[in-house]
């Protein structure tokens, strides 16, 4: 069995999750970023441009954005699995200070160890796969049960208008690195108080 490391984000996307979407369709950032304290973005381009550079400024920015986000780049690090593994995940982690809902009331103290999913089930499974793959997107299609479909890789507003069902994308390899996943395709359910991480090896990718 794998211990998890602590990471307060993931448990909070996690306990999210058991609601409603933990994967939102997140594309990444593009273009220029700004900090909360620094000006607006807006305020920002009507200071330095005007009139038709503005305007096409703006039809610049937005078509890249459409572009980026309807192909996103690949999770770096993944690779076609050759062979087939499982293994269960603890995401049991130690509370470093007092927990506190927006009441104040403490939910978990300093000191004692804490595992979520004692505490919640998630409402679905995930299957993390290569959308470019026919072979990966014919396997999703036969999992049988309740799962949110997670690219690595492809174009999810074509999948998703294709297959009429929501597709998301793992920004950045965030969660198939807090899940320790390093092939695809795979599937993680909840067994009891861990998740069952499973690496899947299809035929045409071994």
């Amino acid at each position: 069995m794998k211990k998890w490391m602590p990471d307060k984000i993931i448990i909070l996307l996690i306990v999210i999750g058991s609601c409603g979407s933990v994967f939102g369709k997140d594309f990444g950032t593009m273009g220029q970023p700004f900090l909360i304290e620094e000006d607006n973005f807006l305020e920002f381009l009507q200071r330095n441009l005007t009139g038709k550079d503005l305007i096409q400024k703006v039809a610049q920015s937005k078509t890249i954005f459409l572009e980026q986000a309807k192909s996103p780049a690949p999770v770096d690090g993944l690779t076609p699995a050759k062979r087939s593994r499982r293994f269960l995940l603890d995401l049991s982690f130690k509370v470093e200070k007092n927990i506190e809902d927006t009441t104040g009331t403490i939910i978990a103290k300093a000191g004692t160890t804490v595992n979520p999913l004692e505490k919640i089930k998630l409402s679905s499974g995930l299957l993390f796969l290569d959308g470019s793959k026919e072979t990966h997107l014919e396997w999703a299609r036969q999992q049988t049960g309740k799962f949110k479909w997670i690219l690595i890789k492809g174009k999810p507003s074509e999948i998703e208008e294709k297959e009429k069902r929501p597709i998301y994308f793992d920004q950045r390899g965030i969660y198939t690195t807090r899940f320790q996943i390093e092939n695809v395709p795979a599937k993680v359910v909840q067994k009891g108080k861990y998740l069952l991480i499973e690496e899947l090896a299809l035929q045409e990718d071994s």
